[in-house]
């Protein structure tokens, strides 16, 4: 009998235990699992009398009641989006009731159809008892389906992207689905570094026009009559549905089933869309007073109302904790007979879970509406909002619901604007229960049209200074919401000036630059303003937005306003006793002047800001932020010197030093400091390695692997996971040169997985580095899967390049060009001829679609060297030789030409001829054809430089193009 390839046991001691197979399992220190992986089954049959008891049970997405229909335009996008790169993520959003559940459903049977391994993740969900496999075996992909994204903090939705689930050798396609876009934008860019290609779909409006909505409303009508065991009548009267309520998919299902539970009563249905809530919860009433008439139940039906009440703010929780909340509100029942009693009603959804709410949701918050005093339906409770205040009520931490309960209390409010009052409450007592709630709480609050602006106001007196990549999203749109009411309601030009500041500032770190870009320039409108009007008092806030302003544009590629911002905050901060506002200003320029091929600018402001950040520190020893200042303006020197071979010992010592400061900022603040060191001490030893110092290199290395390592596993964030891979691909790269291959192997296959979360270009290099020291120790048939996956991800890179810059297109060709060399080598060395072939002329195809479309310097002579490979694998020796002689020919014209000139301008030594061709590809890139341009080039190349020496460059440079040019082959 052939043994399991996997085994996994899962035992508890107590309660019961859950486990993963072909997957990450991210856990809280005592409080259980992050999110839970399922493999999604089809929903089993639910019993039609059963779900006739509680009409709306018809309406939930899960029991499927409702045949499919109307989305087949959005199912045909989300069908396409199965094919193209290997991972790519989605956010569907769209209202609650717009449809979203029914269409990645359909969506999910239809990938299941085609074998494709299909899971759920549910946040901080309690898991069914036992293991999943979750290996991938023979499907084609993963689909990753993620619900209620919008109300994860994006700190566990990144945990679930470092998933090893998502990273496997196969594709993987990850669908979040979300009411807002609010968090997108930030979660988007953490994808998009993980080398994710992303994507949204909105559900709008789904019936455009009567007749539209009629249809859907008729599908829905008859699954009901069915359900019923009624005779679908030849023609349906529906309500008048040009109303706006009748956009969502779910009024009109409530429509049709209202319809039909009124014809089964014999009574006749509402006919406006507000009163269909009302009229489905008197439907939920009657059947808990049949319950309880037929002592089914003991809990009168006002008591079930009540617990369904808190059900919904809470959520389902364990036994212990439903007991604690229902007993904490007071109600003259005992609590275990109220939870046994509601399960009965409402069974639980999950294991060792009571308080399963109702759904859908979008009935819910109307049940929490139509329960709080404030409206004229008639039914409310006066008991709610002292319910409201009770559950949200705490001695130390805010209880565990209370973000859900802000959400669906601020979702309710949306429709309902009484209920806004109830909230604003609540929130005026206590406005930390909004930030308790997390990002998807402040999200919600912000969306609600009519709450009363000091509640807002309250809320955000209390954001923190500092980053929380957990609360951002929602911070940026309260302040939106906040700014937006100030500014509205008159205040003098300083605050003006300081709100547009702190908005800008708000939606960086969500990664809205543009927004923030314009605030920022409506802030130094009102600043240049001000400067006017009393100097002393402004300028130093003008110059430091005006240098805030600067790295906003730097992020948008715009570097020529950049520089003119920043150096207009360097003269004004000259003239006021600001060092440390003034290095910060400089370390920009420095950074820009780089940028803009200023080398000598560069190095000279990056010192001066050094020279300024020590004069801070100086002032005042104790602030860390100046010494963390100073830490960063000598890493940015560090990293200057040595990239442009600007005293390369010099930038040794600023780089120690910036490593010992950053080592002591760590030690007295290891929160705000501590993930500075893997960073700063993995740039250190590279540059160590870089000015042979090889061995101190690697010992630098080794340990910035180490700390990155530690920090990632106290705070799985992508900045700090990118680090950790950068490290391990600089370590593997050091261990490569000095041919230490036994140890790269080590390091590689140790760190293999940490790098393939992080994806991107990251991973590209390091499994071609993994096929290289397989190769290297004679291992081939293992560095193939290697080259093979480098190949594929490098095709994807080709086929993803911008299409309006051409340069971007032809780098991404040469990258895979080079890559097919080793690839081509490597199949022969195994004996696959067929794909040899293949691979040999897709790289001579490369390079003539480079020589033809752009001119890439030497691409002719690498033109000729491709298709003399692919003769000599073809096994065509003369051809293979002619290729090879005319290859030769122009090289030796180059060389005899020119030997001192490009040695001088490219920094090789007179020793490294038999690398010079490989030198001068690699080192000089992307170039236009036409001469001229070749010649703007070099003299690009040559700053600094004399200019008669820069000339002779421009015009070699011309020349080759003229001897490299492409000729007729006869």
């Amino acid at each position: 009998m052939k043994k399991p390839l996997f085994r996994q046991t899962v035992q508890a001691e107590a309660g019961f235990a859950y486990g993963v197979i072909g997957a990450d399992l991210n856990v809280f220190q005592d409080a259980g699992p992050v999110y839970t992986l399922i493999e999604r089954a089809r929903p089993p049959a639910v019993d039609a009398a059963w779900l006739l008891e509680q009409p709306t049970r018809l309406l939930d997405a899960r029991h499927e009641v409702v045949a499919f229909d109307g989305r087949e335009a959005e199912l045909a996008d989300l069908t396409s989006w199965l094919e193209g790169p290997q991972l790519a993520a989605r956010w569907l959003h769209g209202p609650g009731g717009q449809g979203k559940t029914r269409l990645v459903s359909a969506f999910a049977d239809l990938v299941a159809e085609r074998g494709w391994k299909v899971v759920t993740a549910a946040h901080r969900a309690v898991p069914s008892p036992g293991s999943q496999n979750l290996l991938p075996g023979a499907a084609p992909g993963l689909l990753l389906i993620v619900d209620y994204a919008d109300r994860w903090p994006l700190s566990h939705l990144s945990w679930l992207f470092a998933n090893a689930l998502l990273h496997a050798h196969r594709r993987t396609r990850v669908l979040l689905v979300a009411r807002s876009t609010r968090s997108w934008p930030a979660l988007r860019a953490v994808l998009t570094e993980r080398g994710a290609r992303t994507g949204d779909l909105p559900l709008g409006p789904l019936p455009r026009t009567a007749i539209d909505r009629e249809r859907v409303f008729t599908a829905a009508h008859d699954c009901f009559c069915e359900r019923y065991g009624l005779a679908v009548p030849d023609a349906v009267a529906p309500p008048r549905l040009d109303d706006p309520g009748f956009e969502l998919v779910l009024t009109l299902h409530m429509a049709a089933l209202v319809a039909v539970d009124a014809r089964a009563r014999g009574v006749s249905p509402p006919g406006d869309p507000s009163e269909f809530s009302a009229y489905l919860l008197d439907r939920e009433r009657r059947h808990w007073t049949e319950l309880h008439d037929n002592q089914a139940l003991s809990t009168p039906p006002q008591m079930m109302a009540r617990t369904v009440f808190t059900a919904v703010l809470t959520g389902a929780q364990n036994y212990e904790a439903a007991a604690g909340v229902l007993g904490g509100l007071g109600l003259p029942r005992h609590p275990h007979e109220l939870i046994d009693d509601h399960a009965v009603c409402y069974p639980p959804a999950e294991p060792d879970r009571v308080l399963e709410p109702l759904y859908p949701d979008r009935l819910a918050e109307d049940l929490l509406a139509l329960a709080l005093p404030g409206h004229a339906a008639g039914g409310a409770d006066p008991w709610t909002p002292g319910a409201i205040a009770g559950l949200l009520a705490h001695d130390g931490d805010p209880p565990a619901y209370a973000g859900r309960a802000i959400t669906f209390l601020a979702s309710s409010a949306t429709r309902w604007p009484h209920v806004g009052k109830s909230l604003a409450d609540v929130l005026s007592a206590d406005p930390a229960l909004a930030l308790a709630g997390g990002g998807a709480a402040l999200t919600a609050l912000a969306e609600v049209p009519h709450l009363d602006p000091a509640v807002l106001d309250a809320v955000e007196r209390l954001f923190p200074e500092r980053r929380n990549i957990d609360l951002d999203a929602g911070i940026a749109a309260v302040a939106e919401r906040v700014v937006a009411y100030r500014l509205a309601t008159g205040v003098d030009p300083a605050t003006r000036a300081e709100l547009h500041a702190t908005l800008a500032r708000r939606l960086l770190v969500v990664d809205r630059t543009q927004d923030a870009v314009t605030h920022e320039e409506r802030a130094i409108e009102g600043y240049r303003a001000l400067v006017g009007e009393d100097p002393a008092r402004f300028t130093g806030l003008f110059a430091i937005n005006l240098n805030n302003l600067a790295n906003l544009l730097m992020g948008t590629d715009r570097d020529e306003e950049a520089m003119s911002a920043v150096e207009e905050a360097v003269d004004l901060l000259r003239g006021l006793d600001d060092p440390f506002n003034l290095a910060m200003a400089l370390g920009n320029r420095a950074m820009l002047a780089y940028q803009l091929d200023r080398n000598s600018e560069a190095i000279e402001s990056a010192r001066e800001a050094v020279r300024n950040h020590r004069l801070a520190v100086a002032a005042d020893p104790d602030d860390l932020d100046f010494q963390g200042g100073l830490a960063m303006a000598l890493g940015n020197l560090a990293y200057l010197r040595m990239t442009l071979k600007r005293g390369e010992e010099q930038a040794i010592e600023a780089s120690q030093e910036a490593m010992t400061l950053s080592r002591r900022l760590a030690e007295a603040d290891p929160d705000a400091f501590g993930h500075r060191v893997p960073t700063m001490l993995g740039t250190h030893a590279a540059q160590l390695f870089t000015v042979g110092r090889h061995d101190d290199g690697v010992r630098a290395a080794i340990e910035a692997v180490a700390l990155a390592r530690e920090t990632v596993a106290r705070h799985p964030i992508r900045s700090f996971q990118s680090a950790l891979a950068r490290n391990v691909v600089s370590l593997m790269g050091m261990f490569q040169r000095l041919e230490r291959w036994e140890e790269a192997l080590a390091i590689g296959q140790e760190h293999l997985v940490a790098v393939r979360d992080f994806g991107g270009p990251l991973l590209t290099n390091m499994l071609a580095g993994m096929a290289t020291v397989f190769t290297a120790l004679d291992r081939q048939e293992e560095a193939l899967p290697y080259a093979r996956e480098t190949a594929e991800r490098l095709r994807e890179a080709v086929t993803e390049a911008d299409p309006a810059d051409p340069d971007a297109q032809a780098a991404a060709r040469l990258e895979l060009a080079r890559m097919l060399d080793q690839f081509v080598t490597l199949l022969v060395a195994l004996g696959r001829k067929k794909e040899a072939v293949a691979a040999a002329g897709e790289r001579v195809a490369l390079y003539e679609r480079l020589v033809q479309d752009v001119g890439v310097l030497r691409a002719v002579i690498d033109l000729h060297l491709a298709r003399e490979q692919l003769a000599r694998v073809q096994g065509k020796r003369r051809r293979a030789a002619a290729e090879a002689r005319e290859a030769a020919r122009l090289q030796d014209q180059i060389d005899n030409m020119f030997p001192n000139l490009f040695a001088n301008l490219f920094g090789l030594g007179q020793d490294e001829r038999p690398r010079r061709a490989m030198n001068l590809r690699t080192k000089v890139g992307l170039v236009t054809a036409p001469a001229l341009g070749a010649v703007a080039f070099v003299l690009s190349l040559t700053a600094g430089r004399g200019p008669l020496e820069a000339t002779l460059s421009g015009v070699a440079v011309a020349v080759l193009f003229w001897l490299v040019r492409p000729r007729p082959r006869g």
